[in-house]
């Protein structure tokens, strides 16, 4: 049986709807780009922060006997952080890196006991 020519294709409201469609998914996709965007940003300040302070736990471990209290700003990361002497072969340490998140300043807090030799 053949088809008439006319039967064939798409009809206006169906072509609509499909564009209709698509648009509210595109829409929504463009939306949801922006807070993963968003996201990833403070994400990236959070894992700078962290790598501030594992480098400064680290160092004060490395300069055990002279290591000294102090502050620093880098990148948005304002580090501070406390010695303590806690006996003869180890201090302890406070490490407190604070940085803008998505609903403010946020502060992480480090603790750690250094031995030193």
């Amino acid at each position: 049986m053949a088809r008439s020519p006319a039967s064939e294709g798409y009809t206006l409201v169906e072509v609509i709807i499909a564009i209709l469609v698509f648009g509210v998914g595109v829409l929504g996709i463009a939306a949801s780009s922006g807070i993963v965007s968003k996201a990833m940003a403070v994400n990236a300040v959070r894992e700078r922060a962290d790598r501030i302070a594992s480098s400064r736990i680290e160092l004060i471990h490395s300069q055990c006997g002279t290591a000294r209290s102090g502050e620093e700003r880098f990148q948005q990361v304002h580090s501070r952080w406390l010695i303590a002497p806690d006996n003869p072969s180890r201090i302890s340490v406070v490490e407190s890196v604070t940085y803008p998140a998505s609903n403010g300043l946020r502060t992480d807090i480090y603790r750690a006991a250094v031995w030193c030799p």
